[in-house]
Parts: C-alpha cells; sequence; structure tokens
C-alpha cells in the first residue's frame, strides 16, 4: 500500500485469478478496474457465486447482486422499460465537497480548471439529461460555497452542456511519448528555487544542453 508499483502488482495479481474463472464463467459482460469487479447476469440462479469466491480464494470479496450497484463512482441500474443500462454519478455517504477554495494560494488557472473538470466528469458518469442537471446544480452550489464566482460558474457549466457526452466516453491512448513529441525533448527538473531565480545556475543547465 502507498507504493508507486502497488496498482501493478494488484493487477498482476487479481489477472492471474481471473483469466482461470473467466475460463470456466461465461457472464455476459465482465469489467475489472485493478480489484473491482463489475459483471452483468441474465439470472442470479444460474450463475455460480461460490466458484467466484473459490476461484479468487487469496482475496476477500464483498459481492453485492442486486438491480442497482455502485462500481467506482458510478451509480448503475437496470431499466426494464427501455432495456438499457443506466448510469449516474455516485457520491459517497462520506463526501464533504472539499474542493479547494478560492481563498487558496495557488496559481488562478487551477481555480479555472477545477470546475470545468467536476462538471466533465458529471456530464459523462452520467447517461440521463435529468440526472446531469441534478448533480451539476448540487455542485454548483457546494463550488459557491468555495467561493467561486456564479457567473464564471454558469459560463463553464454552459460549455460542458453544449459538449456531446458520447465524445467524453472513449478512452484517451495516454501511450504516446509526450516528451518526444515533434521533435521537442521537454526537459523536467524538481523545483529548486535557488535554481531557478539563479541565472548562473541556469546557464550552466543550458550550456548541458545547447
Amino acid at each position: 500500500m502507498g507504493s508507486v508499483c502497488g496498482p501493478t502488482i494488484a493487477n498482476i495479481f487479481v489477472n492471474f485469478f481471473e483469466e482461470k474463472w473467466l475460463t470456466i464463467a461465461k457472464p455476459i459482460y465482465y469489467k475489472r478496474f485493478i480489484d473491482d469487479l463489475f459483471i452483468i447476469l441474465l439470472d442470479n440462479n444460474s450463475f455460480d457465486f461460490q466458484l467466484l469466491h473459490d476461484s479468487f480464494k487469496p482475496l476477500k470479496l464483498n459481492v453485492v447482486c442486486n438491480e442497482r450497484v455502485n462500481f467506482l463512482d458510478l451509480d448503475i441500474s437496470f431499466n426494464n422499460i427501455l432495456r438499457k443500462v443506466n448510469f449516474k454519478l455516485f457520491l459517497k455517504k462520506t463526501n464533504s465537497f472539499s474542493y479547494l477554495l478560492t481563498s487558496s494560494n495557488h496559481p488562478q488557472h487551477i481555480f479555472k480548471n477545477i470546475p470545468k473538470s467536476i462538471f466533465l466528469r458529471v456530464k459523462k458518469n452520467c447517461s440521463s439529461f435529468l440526472d446531469y442537471l441534478y448533480f451539476s446544480t448540487l455542485i454548483l452550489n457546494q463550488l459557491l460555497l468555495c467561493g467561486y464566482e456564479f457567473n464564471f460558474l454558469m459560463k463553464v457549466l454552459n460549455t460542458v452542456d453544449r459538449i456531446d457526452r458520447k465524445t467524453l466516453i472513449p478512452y484517451k491512448n495516454k501511450n504516446e511519448n509526450i516528451f518526444l513529441k515533434n521533435d521537442i525533448l521537454i526537459f523536467k527538473l524538481p523545483y529548486d528555487f535557488n535554481i531557478i531565480h539563479d541565472k548562473t545556475s541556469f546557464q550552466k543547465i543550458k550550456n548541458l544542453f545547447f
């Protein structure tokens, strides 16, 4: 826990048992995020829950089987009338909406990016426009309490309103090496006040590369 390689090791560990289980069990839909499993079934009676527990025996599985479940930051349910899976934002009861206060000593672009990223997340997570309106209004009120200006928030919200949700769903490929793009090498150093503000030190570093 806390190690940089922690998520990778957890992925490898769970995948070892997952592959064995999937060769036997054939769920309609199965996805996993590290150690959180999501399965869609046709019928609970036809699914072997004991096999699931036995296959992941080293892990203590907390299985929740219902027509409505919470998976990560999603509230997932099934609409029997439309025969579709519905998604909306899931907020834990312990959520305190502790967003960054505008009185904090941070660069201005941080305060501009926070509301947009939150509203985009709500838009992406809610398949129903009514759910999107509900959660975006809820978060709008919380951001106002943190000192964000109403006119600015409404401007951001109107921008997000016009974005097609389908464009937010596809996974963005992160394999591209951003440090070698368009023949540009990005040189990164840990922040050091003395280096950044000392022209002599900065010139020495520059001479090493140019």
